[in-house]
């Protein structure tokens, strides 16, 4: 049984105050190692799109080009799997074989719309319910092949399908090559290998048709993207890792996507601008509200919410009236992108809201924002962030 408990020390006493301020301090260190570990986090996320991004690309499509193999990541919260990359007009029968022994997975031929009506490869089945819609149509085996599954005759199927002059009755159905079709728009439409091998093989010059195969651990589980595995993987056998979302911000920096489709008076919370219209690839509409006609202009980027989620959070609805002030008295632009913010797409809202700033012939600007880092993307896209102003 307990014994009594000490009396309570006064509320001034030294070791009472100490044990409170150790407390408090070690609270205090743990709250602040999370913040910066998150931070930390985010500031490689970024570094990583707005300076790395552009080697990678470079270094994949000159590799395509060559005939090798790249390792194509996806995001984390999709299928977060490495597959092995290359162009199929480049297909042997020892890379097949490699892609079958080292990398194990299902080996998988992308093609463009176009060829797939050429071959009439028509969907695998007619209501397509998988995690990601990955667009698998029959398989099929060269007519002359025997099993069909050898690396040999696997190899030869590709080849049979690169070719100028190929259609439907060089090919027998169900086989051992799986065609998946590509998105029209490619990375930029739906961030899957399929799209990433197309347009990695356009990127590079050479005929759209890509070879991929997932790579598989040889416990039997997949090789995920934060994996030592994929990246023991890419030195072992010299193979260039690249993610989806290089692809996706390259492709943003380098395409013009947007047209502007109007320029009109208005008014925004009261306040006198020009709203201009745009429209990107998807077909979204995005606006800009410019306020006066400064030499460096403000610049406040946005996405659009609706308005009960505006005025639910009353910081957030705080800031941007804020902001409009700021606008009106100083000059600039109040840049709604039309764009969801999940990571991945979050590379997407930035190359948006470049492909928009520099539609609008804006190159350096100030930019008004709590948090400089999380717009330190912008500078792959070739803009200049003069100064960062909170509103």
């Amino acid at each position: 049984m307990a014994g009594p408990k000490p009396a309570a020390l006064p509320l001034g006493d030294t070791p009472i105050r100490l044990r409170k301020t150790k407390s408090l301090f070690y609270k205090t260190l743990c709250f602040l190692s999370i913040l910066l570990k998150y931070n930390a986090h985010k500031i490689l996320f970024f570094k990583d799109f707005a300076v790395e991004y552009l080697t990678r690309v470079e270094k994949a499509i000159e590799a395509i080009k060559n005939g090798e193999m790249v390792i194509v990541m996806d995001d984390e919260d999709r299928e977060n799997e490495g597959d092995l990359v290359m162009a199929g007009i480049f297909s042997t029968p020892q890379k097949i074989n490699f892609m079958a022994s080292k990398a194990r997975g299902l080996i998988c031929v992308c093609v463009p719309k176009e060829i797939a009506l050429q071959l009439d490869l028509p969907p695998m089945v007619a209501k397509n319910d998988s995690n990601h819609e990955t667009a698998f149509t029959v398989s099929i085996d060269a007519r002359e092949a025997k099993t069909g599954i050898s690396a040999y005759e696997r190899d030869l199927t590709i080849n049979l399908m690169c070719a100028p002059n190929a259609k439907p009755s060089d090919f027998v159905r169900p086989g051992h090559i799986f065609p998946l079709i590509a998105k029209d728009g490619g990375v930029l439409v739906r961030t899957g290998h399929t799209e990433a091998g197309v347009d990695l093989c356009k990127m590079a010059g050479v005929k759209p048709i890509a070879v991929i195969c997932e790579i598989m651990k040889e416990d039997g589980t997949m090789a995920a993207r934060g994996d030592r595995f994929l990246s023991d993987f890419s030195k072992e056998h010299n193979i260039k890792i690249l993610y989806v979302s290089d692809l996706i911000a390259y492709r943003l920096q380098n395409e013009n996507l947007l047209s502007i489709t109007s320029r009109e008076n208005s008014e925004f919370l009261s306040s006198v601008c020009e709203k201009i219209t745009l429209k990107d690839h998807l077909d979204r509409e995005h606006y800009a509200f410019k306020f006066g006609s400064p030499d460096t202009p403000l610049v406040r980027l946005h996405t659009i919410r609706t308005d009960f989620e505006l005025l639910q959070n009353a910081k957030r609805f705080d800031f941007l009236l804020k902001c409009v002030k700021k606008l009106q008295k100083e000059g600039g632009y109040l840049v709604f992108v039309n764009d969801a913010s999940t990571r991945t797409d979050l590379v997407k809202n930035f190359g948006i809201g470049a492909q928009i700033l520099k539609k609008l012939d804006i190159r350096e600007f100030k930019l008004i924002s709590n948090n400089r880092r999380e717009f330190a993307a912008l500078g792959g896209f070739d803009l200049k962030i003069l100064e960062t102003l909170t509103a």
